[in-house]
């Protein structure tokens, strides 16, 4: 551990100069340590500023990283509304709210590392379809950013730049910044997305939705013919990038993605006054193709999955094919909700099976399987008066990961905005839960290859590879220096 000190002069109006310091520590990486524990905190309205109660529960918890996934404030933060022009005005306001997050977060922040994702209303938006770092020309959810490139800018360098450097630095559209890449830390891998800045904006390319260009509400809606070929999630270059990271595994012995949001169209009831969509573009189901893609690569590494955004914590499992053979996810709680949605597949015309169970195998409205393990739908009727019983009702609250290296296990908890985080007993219902590494590429298995026997090395790296094709089939590191490798189909493999 390294102290540091930040020396400054605080300047008063009279002129009057004041030596003011600010201290903390700089953790060592804890790559000895048998487990890593990251916080997924997302989705801060500020209602409770500055969650004080909160964040000393949260520290009781001493995470070794926080992953801030999005919505570290709204546009109403703070209660002074928002300035849009001139973007000179506009900067010093998006600061003022930046200042609400650090004043939120500073204790927990001045001696552990985070990282920073923003997300649509961190660019003072609503819904952001990010088309490349385009600017918007029509509507919201035709796509493009809504405020000038040099102010996106200013949001993401304060924000990602301290994040390791991207997997390619080279500007988007418009000159729009890049913070997409990898980071290792406590001897677990992170693949740090951006998977709002390239994904497509549904608008004047599926077909029309006869409202709001990003909610179909008709119930005999087929989502197949809005997989247009061509559309966008994360974008070919970066998609590229988590291809290459999957393989690597320098320093590594779990894998990860963090990002704005899940891989899956989760929540099937929306907004103040509750609405049944039969499909949202706003969440990571669609575009289908894309997505899938996305997802068939992160299973190669038995990546989990870390995001917020969805205003109602869940613990999901991917398909593709079939039930349970990609990544599980977690889609964290929001700090304090504002915007509410609930899961409720007995209201869901396209969810099976028709009871009143909220857990188990679904599919999602893209037609994605989904299987739900853990969820806490918030109150239809929050109980009003009292902000923080308020904020409680609605599913507020904290999420935390444990990767556990030496057991090759994850251990997700998710606890109540107002629950004592040191008490048994307190966390939401259907949590914690623990799933191991491989459940990851939950894929059936067909058969094994021979066991590998290695020496020199007592955690192996294993490559297994399509031979006929040379794709790579998964690539993980073995708990042991003894590993048998399972296939998922007959034909002839290469082992590295």
């Amino acid at each position: 551990d390294v102290p540091y000190r930040l020396v400054y002069d605080l300047i008063f109006t009279d002129g009057r100069r004041e030596e003011t310091y600010w201290t903390g520590t700089i953790r060592r990486d804890p790559v000895d340590a048998a487990r890593l524990s990251v916080g997924d905190v997302s989705c801060n309205i500020h209602e409770a500023f500055p969650n004080a109660p909160y964040v000393a529960q949260v520290a009781k918890l001493n995470p070794d990283l926080l992953a801030f996934t999005g919505d570290q404030f709204y546009e109403s933060s703070g209660g002074f509304g928002v300035i849009r022009t001139p973007t000179d005005r506009a900067m010093v306001d998006y600061l003022r709210k930046w200042y609400l997050h650090g004043w939120t977060w500073r204790e927990l922040t001045r001696d552990r590392p985070s990282v920073s994702l923003p997300d649509d209303h961190d660019v003072y938006q609503g819904n952001i379809w990010g088309e490349s770092g385009a600017g918007k020309t029509t509507t919201q959810e035709a796509g493009g950013y809504d405020m000038p490139a040099d102010w996106v800018n200013v949001v993401y360098r304060t924000q990602t730049a301290h994040h390791p450097d991207p997997y390619d630095p080279t500007p988007a559209l418009r000159g729009t910044l890049q913070y997409y890449g990898p980071l290792t830390y406590g001897r677990v891998s992170f693949a740090v997305l951006a998977d709002r800045q390239y994904k497509s904006g549904p608008e004047g390319k599926v077909p029309p939705t006869g409202g709001r260009g990003d909610h179909q509400t008709n119930p005999d809606f087929n989502p197949a013919v809005a997989d247009i070929p061509g559309l966008s999630l994360l974008g070919a270059k970066q998609e590229e990038f988590l291809a290459k990271w999957v393989e690597d595994w320098k320093g590594a012995d779990m894998k990860a993605v963090i990002s704005q949001t899940i891989f899956t169209s989760f929540p099937t009831t929306h907004g103040r006054e509750p609405m049944v969509l039969r499909a949202d573009y706003d969440t990571n189901g669609w575009p289908q193709t894309a997505r899938n893609r996305a997802v068939k690569i992160m299973r190669k590494a038995f990546a989990f999955h870390l995001a917020g955004d969805q205003h109602i914590p869940g613990l999901l499992h991917y398909g593709v094919d079939a039930h349970r053979d990609a990544s599980v996810a977690f889609a964290g709680p929001a700090v304090n909700v504002g915007y509410p949605r609930w899961f409720e597949p007995s209201q869901a015309p396209w969810t099976k099976p028709k009871d009143d169970k909220i857990t188990g195998d679904f599919f999602d409205s893209f037609g994605h399987p989904m299987t739900v393990l853990a969820v806490k739908n918030g109150a239809k009727q929050p109980r009003s008066g009292d902000v923080m019983q308020f904020l409680d009702d609605k599913a507020s609250g904290f999420g935390l990961v444990h990767f556990d290296k030496q057991r090759q296990t994850i251990r997700v908890e998710c606890w109540p905005f107002l629950a004592d985080m040191t008490k048994p007993g307190t966390q939401m219902p259907g949590w914690p839960a623990e799933i191991k590494l491989l459940d990851n590429y939950g894929r059936k298995i067909t058969g094994y290859l021979p066991t590998l026997n290695v020496t020199g090395v007592a955690k192996p790296v294993i490559h297994l590879f399509d031979d006929a094709s040379g794709e790579l089939v998964y690539a993980l590191r073995a708990a042991t220096a003894s590993f048998r490798p399972h296939v998922f189909g007959p034909g002839r493999y290469r082992v590295r």
